[in-house]
Order: structure tokens, then sequence, then C-alpha cells
């Protein structure tokens, strides 16, 4: 079976690190012993033109010439000296190409430029070229604003709403501006389950490419039920919905979609019967049935179009699955690890990219609505049922991919 690519194929093993060190430094040194400058001639027109370049790998003057494209399958040729050459293509933010003026604040300000300067920058509302497309509460808003940071990619930080080609010009307008060497992303996290959606998008925009972030479906279950705690509470009472226990013949009637009005005063009370069981026609239990809406998706759209994220070493090592995206997204190298630092404080990693100030750390769990949310203590024997419901599913995931996620 096909293997479906893999954020961590990104990844560099510790060895490979140490032995590509050891070479680098030999191939270096037998380089400057031979030569001490390399002389490149190109011939434009009549006139002959000879550039200098610096054996020094580092230098500025070779920043665009010297060293190998990085494409979707990673870098061409396997050569060690063109694999460290190509690190000085990586780009760079420029402030004055964005369409945006960035300041610092907990949630990041992105306030649009003068009219005059957009039109001159060529700013404009594109379509999508790629969807994040779930799951939820898998930190997809979080690759979200990571992603944000790349100079050839903008992003929706509050998701551009219910997709319909009925009403796609409405649609648009919630869409950033861009350049023309930039790609819009949307987040849609619901879009993994709604194949009528799935439909639409593929009507108006056949070469979309997907991003899907997968994590442990008991873990995105809590999650999911801190979250509409939260999400409810911010509503004005008349708008709320109501609090049921858990009634069965109303349960039949009640879709996926509309599985959140199920919801009890306590997390075993929303998604337990009245005999203490599990239910797994909740929407908090569904939504972690991955492999259904995979199948349906890969039935509906090509696999290599799809890279699936293992949303529990993208927290642990973002930077990493960050590469693997510009790589599948075919974009110029922009992400390096020391963008990233683990905050002890928060509990999960931030950003550090110059001239972007406007994403730093996801608000944490003591903000309102904030990230890194603490989960309420759950009673053992109903984990052991979630669990027990959900490991056939998670096998059959991890035989249709070939692939072993961290919660598989």
């Amino acid at each position: 079976m096909t293997s479906l690519k893999s954020a961590r194929s990104g990844c560099t093993k510790p060895v490979v690190v140490l032995l590509s060190g050891i070479l680098f430094l030999v191939s270096a040194f037998l380089t400057m012993n031979i030569s001490t400058n390399i002389m490149n001639t190109t011939r434009v027109g009549d006139n002959t033109k000879t550039r200098r370049y610096s054996t020094h790998f580092y230098s500025k003057e070779n920043t665009t010439n010297f060293g190998t494209k990085i494409n979707a399958r990673g870098i061409n040729g396997g050569n060690l000296r063109n694999s460290l050459v190509s690190q000085q293509d990586m780009i760079l933010f420029k402030p004055e190409t964005s369409c945006y003026i960035y300041r610092y604040s907990e949630y990041g300000v992105k306030k649009l430029k003068p009219n005059q300067t957009l039109a001159k920058l060529g700013c404009t509302r594109r379509l999508p070229k790629a969807l994040i497309i779930g799951v939820k509460k898998c930190a997809t808003g979080t690759l979200q604003r990571f992603l944000d940071l790349h100079p050839h990619l903008e992003t929706v930080i509050n998701n551009a709403g219910a997709f319909s080609v009925s009403d796609i010009g409405n649609w648009m307008t919630q869409l950033p501006l861009s350049t023309s060497d930039q790609m819009t992303i949307v987040d849609i996290p619901g879009f993994i389950f709604n194949e009528t959606v799935q439909h639409e998008m593929d009507s108006a925009f056949p070469d979309l490419k997907f991003l899907l972030i997968l994590c442990d479906p008991v873990k995105r279950a809590l999650s999911d039920y801190v979250h509409t705690i939260i999400s409810l509470s911010r509503l004005p009472e008349n708008r709320r919905k109501p609090t049921y226990r858990y009634d069965e013949e109303r349960a039949k009637n009640i879709t996926l979609f509309q599985g959140y009005e199920l919801f009890g005063s306590t997390f075993e009370e929303t998604i337990t019967d009245n005999h203490g069981n599990l239910n797994t026609s909740h929407a908090f239990i569904q939504y972690g049935i991955y492999i259904k809406a995979i199948q349906t998706l890969f039935h509906n759209f090509d696999r290599e179009r799809t890279l699936i994220i293992d949303g529990h070493e993208f927290k642990q090592n973002p930077h990493c699955a960050l590469k693997e995206v510009e790589r599948f997204l075919g974009l110029s190298a922009f992400f390096k690890e020391e963008q990233f630092y683990f905050s002890s404080i928060k509990g999960f990693y931030c950003a550090n990219v110059t001239d972007r100030p406007d994403v730093h750390c996801m608000s944490s769990s003591k903000d309102a609505g904030g990230k890194g949310r603490l989960h309420p203590s759950v009673d053992q024997n109903l984990l052991q049922q979630m669990l027990n419901f959900f490991t056939p599913y998670n096998s059959q995931l991890k035989d249709y991919l070939n692939r072993t996620l961290t919660f598989t």
C-alpha cells in the first residue's frame, strides 16, 4: 500500500546529524586546500560576466546562485555539500513586501497597509491553494498561526466561515489579502467530516492540497468538551444551547453536527447514557473516528493531495512538521529550529521570528479561550471505555495509512 507523506520525514536523526557534521568538516578542509575561490562564468548576449564565490558556505555572496532547490519530496541530489549550501537559499521575512503591518499582542495584530501601498504591492484576495481540514482540537489553530509566519503564505487567523458554492463571493471577502508570490491557506476544521463541502470545494478549486493534523481521540474529546464550555459561557444566556441529560429517543434524531446539544453538567454526563455507558453517537466521540472520514476523503480526492501530520509530534517539535509542510506545498525554505522555543510557563512551543511580533505564543490556559487548557478529572472507567472504543478504529487507521501515529 502506498504510504502517505509523513511530517516525520522532514526530521533528521541525531546520528545522521553527527555523521553529516564530520563529513562536512572533512569536505570543507579538503576544499580549502584545493582552491580558495570558485569561478563561475556565464555568457549573457555578447558580454561575459564572471562571478566570484567564496568557499565559505555561509557567505552572502552565494545565497542565490549556489545550492539546490527543495521540492515536495526533499532535497534534490542528496549531495552533502549541496544539502548544506542549500540552507543559504532560505528566505527572510521582509515587512516591506507584505500587505500587512504587524504589531505584538497576546493574540497578534495584523493591520492592512494604506490603500496606495496595497495597490503598489498588488495586494488582492486570492483563491486558496491549500486547506487545513482538521481535526478540531488537534492544534489546527497553532499550525495555522505558525504557517502564517512564512513570507510566502497568508492565512485566515479567524477562519473564513462556512463555505458554499452559491455564496462563494461573500466567502472570498473573508480571505486575506496577498501578493502574487504568496499562497493563501484557509482553516476549515470540519471539512474532513463534511462530504458535501468536499464536493463543493473540489468543483470550485480542483487543485487544492490538504493539511490534516490528527491527535489522540480520547484527549481530543476532552479538549472539545472544555472548548465548548468556554464557548458557551461567552454567549448571552438566550443564545446558549440547552443542557440535556442523555435521552436515547432524542439522540436518535440528532445528526453529528447537532450532537453538541447533548451537553451535561460534567464530561461524564455529556458522553454517557442513563446506564453509564459511553454514548458513541455523541459528536465528541464521532469526531475521533478518523478512519471513516479519511476513507471518504481519499475516495473523493487523490491521496497525494493530503499531508497527514501527527499532532503529538507537532507539539513536541513544530519545526520538523513545518519543514515538511514547506516541501509538501513547494515553498521556499524559511522555518528554522531556532525560531521556536518551549515555554515552561505556558507549557507549549512559542515562535520567535524577527519582524513578526504578531505571532509569538498562543494564549495560555489562564486566558479566556486560551490554548493548553486544563482538562477535567475524568473517571478512569469511562476513559477505559473510550480507549476500548477507539482502539479498533485506530488500528484500522494504522493499517490503512501504512503508518504508525503516536496514538495508534
